[in-house]
């Protein structure tokens, strides 16, 4: 009972820094969910709490193990799914992030969050088959369709997360001096206006390669993602 008491207690001390003001919040924060795990190393809360502090810090492929231990502990818990979909994209693993966040919605349908992320992924996807298709390649019939599904996929899956209670929140007034967040960032714009588009070259053999500069290549920020903080202790 005792370690169950001063794990909780250090993982408050830790959520009390990493909702401060302090510019070195997380290192702080981080060094008290440390604590708490080592009081008690299979708690789910501590493991998802140093997987947010990794996020946050900059190192997305630490915050995927953490938050998969997290969440193996706690599967009910849509934050980790959520994050963990954040940490995938920053990892340029789209497969993975629309994985988890297909996951996630299964168990919790009411999340906008998974539905973007799924719009991001489906349209890196996409483009990386438009860059294979403008490199020479002959695509078979079931990659062009794949493609296709991904266009459309992007669509709805942004649609959904815009159209969403917490989407219209985080859309900005005309105006506004406010700055814009996820799903209405200005490369969620731009992906939506690349996918409405057909990028493949006609389907024909011996083609020549285009140039570079015809490759439709949106980069995706080191900050891409719409996080969920879930502060459980």
């Amino acid at each position: 009972g005792k370690h169950f008491i001063e794990s909780f207690i250090v993982r408050c001390y830790g959520v009390l820094e990493a909702r401060s003001d302090a510019r070195d919040r997380w290192h702080t924060a981080q060094r008290h969910f440390v604590k708490a795990l080592k009081h008690l190393e299979s708690n789910a809360n501590a493991l998802y709490l140093l997987g947010m502090a990794a996020l946050e810090l900059g190192k997305p492929g630490e915050a995927v193990n953490l938050l998969n231990k997290s969440l193996f502990l706690d599967p009910d818990f849509k934050a980790p799914y959520v994050n963990l979909g954040v940490a995938y994209l920053r990892l340029k693993l789209f497969e993975e992030a629309i994985y988890i966040s297909e996951a996630c919605l299964e168990r919790h349908p009411s999340s906008p969050q998974c539905q973007y992320h799924i719009g991001i992924a489906s349209c890196q996807l996409a483009l990386l088959i438009e860059a294979r298709s403008r490199g020479g390649a002959v695509l078979p019939a079931s990659e062009r369709e794949l493609y296709d599904e991904l266009r459309k996929r992007t669509a709805s899956s942004m649609a959904e997360a815009r159209q969403s209670e917490e989407g219209m929140k985080r859309k900005p007034a005309p105006g506004s001096c406010r700055l814009p967040e996820a799903p209405w960032l200005e490369t969620d714009q731009q992906m939506l206006e690349a996918m409405a588009v057909n990028g493949l070259r006609p389907r024909q053999q011996g083609y020549a390669q285009d140039p570079v500069n015809t490759l439709r290549e949106i980069r995706l920020s080191p900050t891409a993602g719409w996080k969920v903080f879930g502060w459980r202790t």
